[in-house]
């Protein structure tokens, strides 16, 4: 997709704040084993509310948000494409019609469940939290919808192009209405110089006039 359109379907970004997002602060602040990425991390806007975004960087090698739309994942995703501390972003649909898609930055996420609290950069003691956590449930959890809620999230780990797409036609608007804003801004642009270098019919009479 050319970046002047991912600009402009792109999800607004913000500096997220501590106190509108207390809850993901503490959550993240409690299973980081570098906690100092929050200071880097970025605010996406969408449907009024605001995604913490943490980037990658030490032992943190990638992170995911998560989206109710595929208009939603995509606008997501061209907000955080080409920002620092957020490689390869790209989306993950998912199969499910109760879970949502994802933006997933970062190597493609390990299997295991240990290998990917180290994928997200979590310290050992929240890990081993975790695992025993999923432990207790038979048979397996419920797939996640968010990197906040990790329980049982196998299913991330399908390929996009083998998913059942689902709100398909949010994300055609999204990327419709992106390519139009585009082509009348270009003909707008065309078009000034046109305007501009019309003579006035003032002009024309008066001149014609000097001539007679």
């Amino acid at each position: 997709m050319p970046r002047s359109l991912a600009t402009r379907i792109a999800a607004p970004l913000c500096r997220p704040s501590p106190e509108g997002c207390a809850e993901d602060y503490a959550w993240f602040r409690e299973r980081l084993a570098d906690p100092v990425l929050l200071d880097y991390a970025v605010g996406v806007k969408t449907d009024g509310a605001v995604l913490l975004a943490v980037p990658a960087g030490g032992s943190r090698s990638g992170g995911y948000l998560s989206a109710g739309t595929v208009a939603d994942a995509v606008r997501v995703w061209a907000a955080l494409r080409g920002r620092p501390g957020f490689p390869r972003v790209r989306l993950s649909l998912s199969v499910h019609r109760d879970t949502c898609h994802t933006v997933d930055w970062g190597p493609r996420q390990p299997w295991d469940d240990a290998e990917r609290g180290r994928h997200f950069g979590y310290a050992p003691s929240a890990i081993d939290a975790f695992l025993h956590h999923v432990s207790m449930f038979d048979p397996p959890p419920e797939p996640a919808t968010s990197e906040l809620d990790p329980t049982g999230a196998r299913s991330w780990h399908q390929d996009p192009l083998l998913s059942t797409l689902r709100d398909v036609g949010g994300c055609l608007t999204v990327i419709l209405m992106g390519v139009l804003i585009t082509g009348l801004v270009s003909a707008a642009r065309d078009a000034w110089p046109l305007i501009g270098d019309a003579p006035s019919p003032l002009v024309t009479n008066r001149t014609s006039q000097d001539q007679r």
